[in-house]
């Protein structure tokens, strides 16, 4: 760094502001001289020496349950997205929906000394309790339900299930079946609420818990008793419908004339399935913003009360 400041006659302490995107006290053709010469003498910056000076690494660590669902994709490219416009990176970790090995990747994230952690925990998770006893800023994201003494973030599950329900019921649907993924995971626990409240007994047929898939979804679909009087199903998300809609299709089960079928999360390709889907829209942007806002002053405010958000 000393020899870009000697070669653009400039102090050390203005190399630095500049090089590291604090520039904002710098004059503009100063600026673009420290950057010239900088690229000149084949300089780069090493942001993990400045992140050990101030005790800060600008990276936050995020660990899904499975980066090839497309909601948690989509979800960590938008937080990805804010983040990029402050100059701080996102490690991102897979679990694999392996609560062991979320373990290992929550450790690894720690090790790494991350500023803050955004986590989604599989079932029977203990990774929150493991990032708070370390003192790591941490939010539990695609939660409502309290936990740890960490802040939490989801959607109201139940609302959504129970508005898609009524949707289903206006156009004189009453036996209605659920499928979802693994109960002890809190969404499906809120959607199947959402079910159990606005679905009376008599009217409820098949209630089917497995996993998030595709293949769960078809497989799911030769498990309905159609012969009960089934007309519709309320899948807990998007990919489980589209398995049914292609164990329907293989059944020539007419849909929806024969079966109607909904999803949860509202996918970009839900709306090129025959039929598209109807779904129920989680709020992908708003949940990222509001995650890292909650992040954000954790990380300034370390002592601040827990909190919990919900969004319809």
């Amino acid at each position: 760094m000393s020899d870009v400041a000697q070669a653009a006659n400039v102090s050390t302490a203005t190399v630095s502001r500049v090089l590291s995107g604090t520039d904002g006290v710098v004059r503009d053709e100063t600026a673009t001289l420290v950057r010239e010469t900088a690229q000149k003498l084949g300089y780069r910056y090493n942001a993990v020496a400045a992140s050990l000076r101030r005790q800060q690494t600008r990276a936050l660590g995020v660990v899904i349950p499975r980066i090839s669902n497309p909601f948690f994709s989509l979800l960590t490219e938008q937080i990805e997205r804010r983040l990029s416009e402050t100059d701080t990176a996102l490690i991102i970790a897979d679990s694999q929906q392996d609560s062991q090995i979320e373990r290992d990747r929550v450790n690894t994230l720690i090790d790494r000394r991350v500023d803050g952690l955004i986590l989604i925990p599989t079932a029977g998770s203990e990774s929150a309790r493991l990032a708070e006893s370390t003192g790591v800023p941490t939010v539990l994201l695609d939660l409502v339900d309290a936990g740890p003494n960490v802040d939490t973030i989801g959607v109201e599950h139940d609302l959504g299930t129970e508005e898609i329900i009524r949707h289903l019921q206006e156009r004189g649907h009453q036996r209605i079946a659920f499928i979802g993924g693994a109960i002890a995971l809190s969404p499906v626990a809120r959607r199947l609420d959402g079910y159990l409240k606005s679905v009376v007994e008599k009217d409820r047929t098949d209630i089917l818990l497995g996993n998030f898939t595709m293949e769960w979804g078809y497989n799911a679909g030769s498990q309905l008793d159609l012969d009960f009087g089934t007309t519709a199903v309320v899948c807990a998300n998007d990919l489980i419908a589209y398995g049914i809609l292609q164990w329907a299709q293989e059944e020539n089960i007419n849909v929806p004339g024969q079966l109607a079928i909904t999803g949860f999360d509202d996918l970009p390709f839900s709306a090129v399935t025959a039929p598209p889907l109807t779904t129920v829209r989680q709020p992908v942007e708003q949940l990222a913003e509001e995650t890292l806002n909650l992040l954000t002053q954790r990380v300034d405010q370390p002592d601040l009360p827990k909190r919990e958000v919900r969004l319809r």
